[in-house]
């Protein structure tokens, strides 16, 4: 499985539109190799660089049929959960510190659609992927919070 994105290449630098000093938007990323008994997709967007990995972003159920998300949006049918700040949907980077902050997208390609609503948060969907997960990858992208 791999990820492509336009809005910036592995390992390099977000552009403050999507972190809380623009936007806030979410990345655009694109999708593709994963197996063919690949039924929905997932992402998990995590802060490298705090304690305890803090998770920005999570996000289940895309299609496979479409795999793509778009600048700023999630595909129709896909859930957004509650991330790590207590919010659903795209936490962008906002360190408290100065430091140069690691986030990671982790994909994943599941064998089964996921019940799970908005309200669930990370270990509810890592809990619900754990029999499911069929191929995963990651995407890093790095910010300065200075």
């Amino acid at each position: 499985m791999k990820v492509s994105s336009p809005s910036f290449s592995n390992n390099g630098f977000l552009d403050d539109r999507f972190t809380c000093r623009g936007a806030n938007d979410n990345p655009q990323f694109e999708i593709y190799g994963f197996p063919e008994d690949t039924k929905t997709l997932a992402v998990i967007m995590v802060d490298l660089d705090t304690p305890d990995d803090k998770a920005h972003w999570l996000v289940w159920n895309m299609d496979t049929d479409t795999p793509k998300i778009f600048e700023g949006e999630i595909p129709s049918e896909a859930t957004a959960g509650t991330n790590d700040f207590g919010k659903t949907g795209y936490h962008g980077p906002c360190p408290e510190d100065t430091s140069i902050h690691r986030y990671e997208f982790r994909f994943y390609a599941l064998n089964d659609e996921l019940r799970l609503g908005s309200s669930n948060d990370r270990y509810d969907l890592e809990k619900a992927m754990e029999d499911h997960i069929i191929d995963q990858t990651t995407y890093v992208g790095r910010y300065d919070g200075g």
